[in-house]
């Protein structure tokens, strides 16, 4: 039987128009279920995104009723607008202060769709993987049919993660 290991969770949500008010709706309801899974050694934080990045936390936090309950806030916070800014969002996740031996675990909720800054799938692929070098592993959830599984595939592939589509 093998230990589980303290881990740092970070859970991404797009918050971009092209979510819609519906789709994110139970995008918050999965992340709030998210948040009863988080081992009681693990960090975590959670980040909401769209032409900007938004944080719940400047860091990780324990795995605390306060903090799960701060969490729980800023997820319900969470509307959708904006563009889709896929790469910056993710690029922020390699700047996280990691302890070594620690594995940084993502959760990527998104269409997949980038609409502004690094917008094709190719070039958020190769560019991620270059500054990540292996330090974190991301788990995609598309979360339409028409979600660009290309990109979440291949992100996930060259991350050490998986990928899961929504098809209906």
């Amino acid at each position: 039987i093998l230990p589980v290991l303290p881990k740092d969770v970070v859970l991404v949500q797009d918050c971009s128009a092209s979510m819609t008010e519906q789709r994110l709706y139970f995008c918050r309801k999965g992340l709030n279920e998210c948040l009863g899974l988080i081992g009681p050694d693990d960090r975590f934080n959670v980040i909401g995104f769209q032409d900007a990045v938004s944080r719940a936390f400047p860091d990780w936090v324990a795995n605390k009723p306060e903090f799960i309950a701060q969490a729980r806030t800023f997820i319900e916070g969470m509307r959708s607008g904006g563009n889709t800014d896929i790469f910056a969002s993710i690029q922020k996740l390699v700047e996280l202060p990691r302890i070594e031996g620690r594995p940084v675990v993502v959760l990527l909720v998104t269409d997949g769709r980038s609409t502004t800054g690094l917008i094709n799938s190719s070039d958020i692929i190769g560019e991620f993987s270059k500054i990540n070098d292996g330090a974190v592993s991301v788990f995609t959830l598309g979360t339409i049919q028409t979600a660009d599984t290309y990109l979440l595939d291949l992100l996930s592939y060259c991350t050490r993660g998986e990928a899961m589509n929504i098809s209906s």
